[in-house]
């Protein structure tokens, strides 16, 4: 789910006519990326054929080093990204821009 936080600056960066909208549109985003995040996280750990124990898969250290790299990167890209946002001090801030 979507933080208060990140609702909160969805509705500053915004019309006020357009805050519904763009908070709906936030949280069917945030859905949709673990949605996609989930199976490409599955498809980096199968790259390495995991080991059958008792018929349960069990992954090795390459396929979680895989992930972990990816989970980093994504991780490293949305600090950038909030870096670049502009300081809105809890008022709408679309007219000034």
């Amino acid at each position: 789910s979507i933080s208060p936080v990140q609702v909160a600056y969805t509705r500053e960066i915004n019309p006020t006519s357009n805050s519904a909208p763009a908070v709906a549109t936030l949280n069917f985003l945030s859905y949709l990326f673990v949605a996609l995040f989930s199976n490409l996280c599955g498809l980096m750990l199968d790259t390495f054929a995991p080991s059958l124990v008792e018929g349960i898969k069990v992954y090795g250290r390459n396929s979680y080093l895989l992930f972990f790299l990816f989970a980093t990167l994504v991780s490293a890209i949305g600090f950038i990204s909030v870096r670049h946002l502009p300081e809105s001090n809890g008022k709408n801030i679309y007219e000034t821009r």
